[in-house]
């Protein structure tokens, strides 16, 4: 009897402390995406997920008290699927084309929102530059990203978590990817322990070299694996009721 009631002690102890693992990839695949709306929500493995597809202005990106955010309609007729437009769009990848149309942003990404139950939050992982180029040769695209958390819903109160820049050019005439040429595309483990409110952002910023070559698109994509689970009090308090019964057990 003690035997079972001590392994029925530890199976729970074990899904209080397990993390549920997800990228935003898989989120977007699992879910019904809705003309119109500017978000998905899907349930992956044990969590259920949202990410708000947004461009932002502003007029200093190392400044969050200067963005103003625009939500991002999905549209399914637009460029095989996107959130955005044609210019400045999201789906699996993030994409920019024609910097000179007025439905261009050089500032998009997205907000992801707090999981129930599971408020404890490590990210990481890459933004991989391995995907469709179609810009000229002699151009190079430097792209500046930041992480966000924004316990307060606004970005006026987010706080910058991590940051990068890297360029990037088209590899050569009639092979259509993009080559990686120098800069930090790596995102830190990065851990938010009291994930309950706001939004996790992430936000990428495309600055063309020679933005008069209007002609083509460049495409990048988040590789970032998102840890969800429980507080680190609970799993505190779990260890130590579990130590406490083996060793009354023991005796």
């Amino acid at each position: 009897m003690k035997v079972k009631f001590l392994l029925y002690l530890i199976i729970a102890f074990m899904l209080a402390v397990h993390a549920t693992e997800i990228t935003r990839q898989q989120a977007y695949n699992a879910a019904t995406r809705t003309n119109g709306v500017s978000q998905h929500t899907s349930t992956v493995n044990d969590v259920t997920v949202t990410f708000q597809y947004i461009t932002v202005a502003s007029s200093n990106f190392n400044n969050p008290g200067t963005y103003t955010a625009y939500d991002q309609a999905y549209n399914s007729t637009q460029w095989s699927g996107v959130f955005g437009n044609y210019y400045t769009y999201q789906q699996t990848t993030m994409g920019w084309s024609d910097s000179s149309n007025g439905s261009y942003s050089s500032i998009e990404g997205y907000k992801l929102l707090p999981v129930a139950g599971k408020s404890m939050l490590s990210m990481s992982g890459f933004i991989n530059t391995d995907f469709f180029n179609s810009r000229p040769l002699t151009e190079t695209s430097t792209i500046d990203w930041k992480i966000l958390y924004a316990s307060t819903g606004s970005f006026s109160n987010a706080v910058i978590l991590d940051s990068g820049s890297f360029q990037v050019k088209r590899f050569s005439d009639g092979q259509n990817k993009t080559e990686f040429i120098s800069g930090d595309n790596t995102l830190n483990n990065l851990v938010v322990q009291d994930f309950t409110q706001g939004y996790i952002a992430f936000l990428v910023k495309n600055t063309y070299s020679n933005p008069s070559s209007n002609g083509g698109h460049v495409n990048i994509m988040d590789s970032f694996t998102y840890n969800f689970s429980a507080v680190p009090e609970i799993h505190s308090i779990m260890l130590l009721v579990v130590g406490i019964i083996l060793i009354k057990w023991i005796r």
